[in-house]
């Protein structure tokens, strides 16, 4: 079962590295936009929590 678990991890740490590396290329308008819609998205899971 641990190795499964840690296969997992792993598929998502590489997952999570192709993502951030896509990230790093893109303009700063762009990566700005993410990055707002990002915040947007958190401020909405509070308000669901709240």
């Amino acid at each position: 079962m641990k190795t499964k678990i840690s296969s997992e991890k792993k598929e998502k740490l590489e997952i999570i590295t192709k993502i951030s590396k896509k990230f790093i290329q893109l303009s700063d308008e762009e990566k700005s936009f993410i990055a707002g819609y990002m915040v947007g998205k958190q401020e909405e899971r509070a308000r669901q929590t709240k």
